[in-house]
């Protein structure tokens, strides 16, 4: 599944409401693990931070357009 905001809608709070909606249909479906990726240095980043996340790798140049690397997170899910 991919999640974005438009640039013109964010930093009202989107990112984090879909982000809980995730995790709680991850929890839900007895997943154990949840992953995504997100550009380098943004809020993204920053929000992922907040849902305990942790970098475990990186895509260079994922994200061609912008010539941007991806970071790879994760976070394991407490049953």
């Amino acid at each position: 599944m991919n999640v974005a905001v438009a640039p013109e809608a964010r930093r009202r709070g989107i990112a984090r409401t879909l982000m809980m909606e995730a995790e709680k249909r991850a929890y839900a479906a007895n997943a154990a693990l949840m992953s995504w990726r997100c550009e380098g240095p943004t809020q993204a980043r920053s929000i992922s931070t907040e849902f305990d996340y942790r970098a475990v790798g990186v895509r260079p140049n994922y994200y061609v357009d912008e010539g941007e690397d991806a970071i790879v997170m994760v976070k394991e899910l407490k049953k």
